[in-house]
C-alpha cells in the first residue's frame, strides 16, 4: 500500500502527576494503537481527515475526542484523571487536575502586595505558606469560606490574582485565574467578541497582537466557574479555542552538588568555542583589530542575548541602573553597555535590585548569564589580572528579565513579544516600552511543572510560532528552553515549552560525555550540553559577594563552581547560537536550528539503552537522533565555520599539451564552505586568439552546491573542453562565472596549446625455437598461428606508430632484426611494409633453444636505437620455458627502458612463467596466456596482439564479437560512438579479408562503402587476415550522428568470390579448411576507439599456484577524471577446462571497480572484463580488455637463471683479459689462446 499523503499520528498517554500510562488502550473504530515505549502509541499510515480516539485506561476515565490528521507526523498529548476530577481544555482535550479545596493561591505585586496580603491574613487569622517566592501566597482557609475570603483578597490593589490551586506539589503548582484566552475564528469582531462572551457570564478584557486572540474575563462566579464558562465559549460558533489562562510557578533547571569543585570554564573548551572565536575573529573584514568596534572575535557587539530567569543583580545609584557584578558592567566593543537594560516583570520595574528568591538567594539568573555571556579579558582591580572567566559569547549583549512568578500564559505572551522587540499592547502603565531592538536569544532556564503548561495551549502554541516566524525582523528569534531534571524520560510532559518543535529543549551531558543522571529526556530533546553530574561542576557567576570563588587575586566571592543541571546547559547553548549568528546574522530561525542540529557532536555513540541509542529518523542509513542527546552535544567552532560561507574561484583554467584531435576538459574551479546552498551559471567563453572557438562548455552553464554542515573546504565545477587541433597552436580567452545567489561575478582567463600526438615505438620479439613447429592445437603449426596473428600489428597501427622486430631462439638473430621505421600510411607505408616482410620471413630453427633473456635484450635494443617516439614497448611472444641463457633473471633493471608484454602461446605448466610475469608487471606491461587452443580459438590470438597494440596507443576496445558469415546472410553488428570519441576503427578479422562486403551504417541508417572512405577523415584498409574503417567522427560522410544510438557495421560475403574459394579449396584438397567451409567464413569483429573515456583494467594474484585468489580491477575515467556515473562492470572468464562464469566488479568509489576468483584449476583462465554504462553527458557506451591468469603446481617457485662462476671459470676469464699468457708463447706449446677464449665466453657466465 503506498504510504503517500499518509500520517502517523502519536498519541502521549500519562496521568495527572505525569506518570507514563503504557497499560492504557488507544482506539479509534476498527483500529487499535500499536504500543511504543514511554507511555506512547502510534496509528500508522492514517488518511488525512478527522480521526475519533477513545483513551482509556484501568482506574481512570476515559477520554474521548477528535483529531484533525494532516502531514506527515501528528502529535496529540492526552492526561487521564481519576473519577470526579475538574478539568479544563487544551487544543479541546481535556486535562484533569487536582484541587484542594482547602487552598487559595494569591498572586502578589513586590514587597507592597506581600505586605498588604501578609496584613489581611494576620486581620482574619488564616494560615500561609510561601513555598515557591515572594509573590505567591498559598492561604489555608475553611473551604466554605473560600469564596468570601477569594472576594476579599481581589479587592486589596497589590493582589493580581487569586484562585484554586491547580496540582500542587513541592515543586510548583498552578493558580486557576479569573481570565480565559480565547483565539476567534477569523473575521470576528470585537463587537460579535462581546456579546459572545456576555452570554458566558465575561467580558472582553483586551486583544492580543496575536492574531485572533483575546483574553476575556469572568464578571462573577466561584471555584470552578471559569472552566464552565470556558466550555460554553468554545462550544460558540464564533471561537475555535478558549482555555483558562492559569498562572503557574517556576521551576528553575539548576543542581547544586554539595562537593566544591577547582574553579575551571572546562565546558567552554568541550564545546570548542576557542576554535569558534578563532574563526570569528579570522572573519574580521581587513583592518579590524581585536577589540575594535566591528570585532567578531568573542561574538558581534550587535547580537542580544536575552536571559529571561531570575534577575541578573543589578542596583541603582542616583537613578542608574547598572549591573552589580564585574563581568557584567563596562561595555562591549562597540561601546554599548554589556546589559543593554533590566526589567523585572513580577515588581514591574526597570531594574533587578532584588532576584527572585525561588531557588536560593536568587542567584539562579546571574549564574545562567555568566555561562552565556560573561565578558572576556576584562581587567580586575589587580594589574595584570583579568576578571574571574568568561561566557561563551563575551562580546554579546545582555537583556536581564526577571519574570513574573507565578506567571499566566498570557503574562508570559506579552513577555516574550516584548523581549523579541514587539509592542504586545499590555494596557499596564508599568509595563515597559517597547524595545528599539529585539533580543535575537533568548535562554530560559526554568519551566512550570504543572498541568497549565502541558498540554501546551493554543496561545503558547501560536506565540512560539509568532516569535520563529517575525522575531529578529522576520528571521525568527531563537528561543531556548532547559528540558529539566527530574530524570524523567516523558521530557515532553516536564517541560513543553523546550518540546514545542520551534523552540530548542535542551539536554545535559556530563564532563564525560555521557547523559547526566538528572537530565530530562525523550522525543523532542534538540541538544545538549556539558554541565554538573560528573567529576566537574560549572563555574560562573553568582550574584556578588554570595560565591565561594574570588574572580582575582583579593577579590569578593563574586563565583561559584558547582553551577549545573540543564540550567547551565541551555545558556551555554544559547551563548554558542549567539556566536553562530555573530557570524551570520541573516540566518532564519529554521536555517540556524539546521546549522546547530547539522553540526553537533555525536557523544556516547555506542549506548545500546532503550530510549537513548541513536537512531535514524530519515532513513539513510545513519543514526543521527538519541532521546538522551537529542542530534547531539553542541559544537561552537563546528557551527560557526559552517555558517561562514566562504566562496571563491580559481582564476585561470589551463590545457597544457593537448595532443591532435584528443579533446580534453578542464574545470572552472570553485571552492565552497558552508551550509548555504548555492548555484552558478556561466558565460559562454570567449576566444580572444588563436583558432576560433577553441573553448567551450562541455556540460552546460550551471552547475550546483548543495550546501554542506562538514566544516571542510568542498569543490563544485564547470567544466570546459578544448581540443587538440594543429601542432603548435596556441589558444587564449576568458569565461565568466556568476553566483547567482550573491551577484558574485569571476572572470576567468583560459590559455591552451597543442602538440603533436605521442608517438610510440614497438619491438616484436618472436620466438623462433624449435617447440615452434608444435602443433597449435586448431590445425596450424605454432609458427604459422603466430604469422598469421602478428599481421594485425602492421595492419591496425597508428600512422606515427614505429614498428621494430626480432627473432630469437638460443640467440637473438640481431643481424637479421628489423629497426624501428614509422609505420607510415595505411598499407603502403615503409614500417607496415617492412614488419609483414618480417613477419612473412620469421620461420622455425628446429635446433633453436628458448632463450627469453637475448629476446628482451635484443628488442631493448632495438628500442633504445629508435629515435622520435614519446614511449617505447616491446611485445615479446614465446610457447616454452626458459632452457639457454640468457634468462630473464640475468636482465637487470638497468637494462629495461620500456613497457613490457608477453603472450605465452600454450599452458603455464609447459611455460613456466614465473618470470616472464614477473618482467611484464615489473615494467608496466602484463603477459597473457592463451592455455589450450582448439579450433574455435582462430582470432585468439589476433585479438591478444590487438589488445597490446592498443594499450600502447592509447586504443579503447569497445566491442568484440565473432562468429560465422555464411552466403546470402547479411550481418549487421551494433557498436557504440559517442562525444567522448574523437576516431573509431571498425575491424573485421577473417583469413580472407577480400571475400567481406563491409558497409559502415550511421545511427539514422544512413550507410556508406569503401568507395566513400575517403582520406582524411575515413579509410578503408585490407590487410592479411582484417580489413577495417579508420573514421573521424563525428564523420562528415554522414549527417548528424546522435551518440545516443548505435552505429552497426553490415557485413556480407562476395557470393561469386565465396564461390572461387571453395574451388581453390577443393583444388588444393584441403579437407579441413572444406569442413570447417560448411559454416562460412569465420570472422572476429572489434570496434575499438581513440577517446577520451577509458577503462585501466588490472589483475593481480595471491599466488601462481592452484587455489590463489585473484583480483580484478578496472578504473573508468573520462577525461582523465573518475566517472562519476555507475556503470555495470563485470568479467567474463573462462577457466581452463572451458566452463564461463560471470564475475562482477562492484564499485569502490572514484570511478574504481574490483572483483575476485579463486583460479582452482591448473592452466590458464582467460579474463574479457567489461564495461556498460553512460558518459556525464548520458550518451552509452561500452569497453572491453582481455587479461589472463595462470596457476600450476610449482608456480612460486624462481625461474631458471645462469649459474653462478665458478673458481675455473673466473681463472679462465683472467687468462683471456690478456696479461697473463703470451700469445707467442701458447703457440710453442700448440694452444690456440684466441680459440681458446672464445670458447670460455661461450659456455662460461661473463
Amino acid at each position: 500500500m503506498s504510504t503517500q499523503n499518509r500520517t502517523s499520528l502519536y498519541i502521549h498517554v500519562v496521568d495527572v502527576d505525569r506518570r507514563l500510562l503504557g497499560s492504557a488502550s488507544v482506539l479509534s473504530p476498527g483500529m487499535q494503537a500499536k504500543p511504543m515505549s514511554g507511555g506512547r502509541f502510534v496509528f500508522d499510515n492514517l488518511p488525512p481527515g478527522r480521526v475519533q480516539l477513545r483513551v482509556e485506561a484501568k482506574g481512570f476515565s476515559p477520554v474521548d475526542l477528535w483529531v484533525e490528521v494532516s502531514g506527515e507526523k501528528k502529535y496529540v498529548d492526552v492526561v487521564l484523571g481519576e473519577a470526579g476530577m475538574p478539568s479544563f481544555r487544551r487544543k479541546n482535550v481535556p486535562v484533569p487536575f487536582r484541587s484542594p479545596g482547602d487552598k487559595l493561591g494569591v498572586i502578589t505585586r513586590g514587597e507592597e502586595g506581600a505586605a498588604a496580603v501578609d496584613a489581611y491574613l494576620r486581620e482574619h487569622q488564616l494560615k500561609s505558606e510561601r513555598p515557591h517566592g515572594r509573590d505567591l501566597v498559598i492561604v489555608t482557609c475553611d473551604p466554605t469560606q473560600s469564596a468570601r475570603i477569594a472576594a476579599d483578597l481581589r479587592r486589596l490593589p497589590e493582589v493580581r490574582e487569586v484562585g484554586r490551586l491547580v496540582n500542587p506539589s513541592a515543586r510548583g503548582t498552578g493558580i486557576l485565574t479569573r481570565n480565559i484566552n480565547v483565539q476567534a475564528r477569523p473575521g470576528t469582531d470585537e463587537k460579535q467578541l462581546a456579546a459572545v462572551a456576555e452570554k458566558a457570564g465575561c467580558t472582553v478584557a483586551r486583544k492580543l497582537i496575536l492574531k485572533d486572540h483575546w483574553i476575556l474575563t469572568l464578571k462573577e462566579g466561584e471555584d470552578f466557574s471559569v472552566l464552565d464558562a470556558a466550555l460554553m465559549l468554545e462550544a460558540d460558533s464564533h471561537i475555535t479555542a478558549a482555555e483558562p489562562d492559569i498562572a503557574f510557578t517556576a521551576d528553575p533547571d539548576a543542581i547544586t552538588p554539595t562537593d566544591q569543585l577547582y574553579a575551571s570554564q572546562w565546558h567552554l573548551g568541550r564545546v570548542n568555542a576557542p576554535d569558534a572565536w578563532q574563526t570569528l575573529r579570522d572573519t574580521n573584514a581587513a583592518g579590524v583589530n581585536p577589540g575594535d568596534p566591528n570585532d567578531l572575535t568573542f561574538g558581534s557587539a550587535n547580537i542580544l542575548l536575552a536571559v529571561m530567569d531570575t534577575g541578573v543583580k543589578s542596583v541603582t545609584l542616583g537613578g542608574v541602573v547598572s549591573a552589580e557584578h564585574p563581568e557584567f558592567q563596562g561595555n562591549v566593543t562597540s561601546g554599548q553597555p554589556k546589559v543593554t537594560g533590566f526589567f523585572d516583570f513580577g515588581g514591574m520595574v526597570a531594574n533587578c535590585n532584588d532576584p527572585i528568591a525561588v531557588f536560593g538567594d536568587g542567584y539562579h539568573g546571574s549564574a545562567c548569564a555568566g555561562v552565556a555571556a560573561a565578558r572576556v579579558d576584562n581587567a580586575s582591580a589587580v594589574a595584570g589580572e583579568d576578571e574571574g572567566g568568561s561566557g561563551a559569547a563575551p562580546n554579546c549583549r545582555i537583556l536581564a528579565v526577571q519574570g513574573s512568578n507565578p506567571c499566566t500564559e498570557a503574562q508570559y505572551s506579552d513577555m516574550y513579544l516584548w523581549l523579541a522587540g514587539f509592542d504586545p499592547g499590555n494596557p499596564d502603565p508599568a509595563f515597559p516600552a517597547q524595545l528599539a531592538h529585539g533580543a535575537d536569544v533568548v535562554t530560559n532556564s526554568w519551566g512550570g511543572y504543572n498541568p497549565a503548561v502541558w498540554p501546551i495551549s493554543t496561545l503558547m502554541d501560536d506565540l512560539f510560532t509568532n516569535l520563529t516566524d517575525n522575531g529578529r525582523g522576520g528571521l525568527g528569534t531563537l528561543m531556548f528552553f532547559s528540558a529539566g531534571n527530574a530524570g524523567q524520560p516523558n521530557f515532553w510532559t516536564q517541560r513543553p515549552f523546550a518540546a514545542h518543535p520551534r523552540n530548542f529543549g535542551v539536554a545535559a551531558s556530563t564532563d564525560a560525555d555521557v547523559k547526566a543522571d538528572y537530565s530530562n529526556w525523550g522525543d523532542g530533546v534538540d541538544l545538549c550540553a556539558p554541565s554538573s553530574g560528573g567529576a566537574v561542576d560549572i563555574t560562573t557567576t553568582t550574584i556578588p559577594g554570595k560565591g565561594t570563588l574570588a574572580g582575582h587575586t583579593g577579590g569578593a566571592l563574586d563565583y561559584i563552581s558547582n553551577f549545573g543541571g540543564t540550567s547551565s546547559a541551555t545558556p551555554l547553548t544559547a551563548g554558542v547560537a549567539s556566536l553562530l549568528l555573530s557570524m551570520d546574522p541573516t540566518l532564519t530561525h529554521e536555517e540556524a536550528r539546521a546549522v546547530l542540529t547539522r553540526t553537533a557532536k555525536r557523544i556516547d555513540y555506542s549506548n545500546s539503552d532503550t530510549d537513548g541509542h541513536w537512531r535514524d529518523l530519515d532513513g539513510d542509513g545513519i543514526n543521527e537522533y538519541s532521546w538522551w542527546y537529542g542530534f547531539g552535544m553542541v559544537d561552537a567552532a563546528r557551527a560557526v565555520c559552517v555558517a561562514r560561507n566562504t566562496l571563491s574561484v580559481d582564476p585561470a583554467v589551463v590545457f597544457v599539451d593537448v595532443p591532435e584531435h584528443e579533446q580534453a576538459i578542464r574545470p572552472v574551479v570553485i571552492r565552497l564552505k558552508g551550509w548555504r546552498p548555492r548555484t552558478f551559471s556561466a558565460t559562454v567563453p570567449v576566444t580572444t586568439s588563436g583558432p576560433a572557438n577553441s573553448f567551450v562548455l562541455h556540460a552546460g552553464a550551471m552547475t550546483s552546491y548543495a550546501g554542506s554542515f562538514d566544516c571542510a573546504e568542498t569543490h563544485v565545477y564547470i567544466w570546459l573542453r578544448y581540443t587538440g587541433t594543429v601542432a603548435g597552436d596556441l589558444a587564449t580567452g576568458n569565461v565568466t562565472v556568476t553566483c547567482n545567489e550573491t551577484a558574485q561575478a569571476f572572470v576567468i582567463n583560459l590559455t591552451a596549446n597543442t602538440i603533436h600526438r605521442p608517438k610510440t615505438a614497438l619491438v616484436l620479439s618472436l620466438d623462433r625455437s624449435g617447440s615452434m613447429n608444435d602443433p597449435a592445437g586448431d590445425g596450424r603449426l605454432k609458427i604459422d598461428l603466430v604469422r598469421d596473428s602478428a599481421f594485425v600489428v602492421p595492419t591496425l597501427c597508428d600512422a606515427g606508430t614505429g614498428l621494430g622486430a626480432v627473432s630469437w631462439d638460443t640467440d637473438a638473430d640481431v643481424a637479421g632484426a628489423m629497426t624501428v621505421e614509422g609505420a607510415g600510411v595505411e598499407s603502403t607505408g615503409a614500417g607496415r611494409v617492412a614488419l609483414n616482410t618480417f613477419i612473412t620471413n620469421h620461420h622455425t630453427n628446429v635446433l633453436g633453444t628458448t632463450a627469453i633473456g637475448d629476446g628482451v635484450e635484443a628488442g631493448q635494443t632495438l628500442l633504445n636505437a629508435s629515435v622520435g617516439y614519446d614511449l617505447r614497448a616491446l611485445c615479446l611472444l614465446t610457447d616454452g620455458n626458459e632452457t639457454a641463457s640468457k634468462y630473464i633473471a640475468d636482465l637487470t633493471a638497468m637494462e629495461l627502458h620500456s613497457r613490457i608484454f608477453a603472450i605465452g602461446v600454450g599452458t603455464p605448466e609447459n611455460i613456466n612463467p614465473t618470470s616472464l610475469s614477473t618482467l611484464t608487471s615489473s615494467n608496466s606491461g602484463y603477459l597473457l596466456m592463451t592455455g589450450n587452443i582448439d579450433a574455435d580459438d582462430t582470432f585468439l590470438l589476433t585479438k591478444y596482439f590487438q589488445q597490446i597494440l592498443a594499450g600502447v596507443t592509447n586504443t579503447e576496445i569497445v566491442v568484440d564479437p565473432q562468429g560465422w558469415l555464411t552466403p546470402g546472410t547479411s550481418l549487421r553488428l551494433p557498436f557504440p560512438v559517442n562525444e567522448t570519441d574523437w576516431q573509431v576503427d571498425a575491424i573485421v578479422h577473417c583469413q580472407v579479408a577480400d571475400l567481406l562486403r563491409f558497409h559502415m551504417e550511421a545511427p539514422d541508417g544512413q550507410t556508406f562503402g569503401p568507395a566513400q572512405a575517403i582520406a582524411p577523415s575515413t579509410h578503408y584498409v585490407v590487410g592479411q587476415g582484417s580489413a577495417y574503417y579508420r573514421m573521424d567522427v563525428p564523420s562528415p560522410i554522414v549527417g548528424p550522428q546522435d551518440p545516443a544510438r548505435p552505429w552497426h557495421v553490415v557485413l556480407e560475403l562476395d557470393e561469386k568470390g565465396w564461390v572461387r574459394y571453395i574451388r581453390d579449396l577443393r583444388e588444393k584438397k584441403s579437407q579441413v579448411a572444406l569442413g570447417r567451409a560448411i559454416h562460412g567464413l569465420r570472422y572476429a569483429f572489434t570496434a575499438q576507439a581513440r577517446s577520451s573515456l577509458r577503462m585501466d583494467v588490472s589483475v593481480s594474484q595471491s599466488s601462481r599456484e592452484p587455489g590463489s585468489t585473484a583480483w580484478l580491477r578496472a578504473t573508468l575515467l573520462e577525461y582523465g577524471y573518475p566517472l562519476s556515473i555507475p556503470a555495470k562492470v563485470w568479467a567474463v572468464v573462462t577457466d581452463p577446462r572451458g566452463a564461463v562464469l560471470n564475475v562482477p566488479l562492484t564499485s569502490t568509489g572514484a570511478g574504481n571497480y574490483q572483483g575476485s576468483l579463486v583460479a582452482d584449476f591448473t592452466g590458464a583462465w582467460r579474463i574479457t572484463i567489461l564495461a556498460e554504462g553512460k558518459t556525464s553527458k548520458g550518451s552509452p557506451f561500452l569497453r572491453e580488455a582481455l587479461r589472463s591468469v595462470a596457476v600450476w603446481p610449482g608456480g612460486n617457485r624462481p625461474g631458471p637463471h645462469s649459474p653462478a662462476e665458478s673458481p675455473l671459470d673466473k681463472l679462465l676469464h683472467c687468462i683471456c683479459a690478456g696479461g697473463v699468457v703470451n700469445q707467442d708463447a701458447a703457440k710453442k706449446l700448440g694452444v690456440d689462446l684466441k680459440r681458446l677464449c672464445e670458447c670460455v665466453k661461450k659456455t662460461t657466465p661473463v
